[in-house]
């Protein structure tokens, strides 16, 4: 047998939690403040760029988000490539031809793009040898 509990008798029977009162504000969601505009010595603004704006740029990281490229601004550009061609990039890598695809001000983010990919691939051409 269980003792009986010398606290107050609960509404609801047996083991039943207290009800508590519901306070129907929440606090105020947080907001992010806008980025401030940011520019790198001699660099270009991301509010300057837009959107089909063709350039060029260096791969400075390659990751399971994708491979990123520093195109002259305070952010690096995301370039949008499948995976398998992604592995094809090396940090430090010149690309050439990219269009910019996205610029998204609150995120503070760049998406480029290659017109055709397949061009800028460099494929390894070794002499087959044939026994006769």
């Amino acid at each position: 047998k269980r003792a009986a509990s010398a606290g107050p008798a609960r509404a609801g029977g047996k083991g039943a939690p207290e009800k508590r009162e519901r306070t129907t504000e929440r606090p105020a969601a947080k907001q992010r403040p806008a980025p401030a505009t940011r520019e790198t010595n001699g660099g270009i603004a991301i509010e300057k760029l837009r959107v089909g704006l063709a350039v060029d740029g260096i791969v400075t990281n390659n990751n399971q988000y994708g491979v990123f490229v520093n195109i002259g601004c305070a952010k690096d550009a995301r370039l949008n490539v499948s995976r398998q061609m992604a592995k094809e990039f090396r940090k430090g890598d010149e690309i050439y031809g990219m269009t910019i695809e996205s610029v998204d001000l609150e995120k503070n983010q760049i998406s480029c793009s290659l017109e055709d990919p397949e061009l800028f691939v460099e494929e390894e051409t070794a002499p087959s040898r044939r026994r006769k």
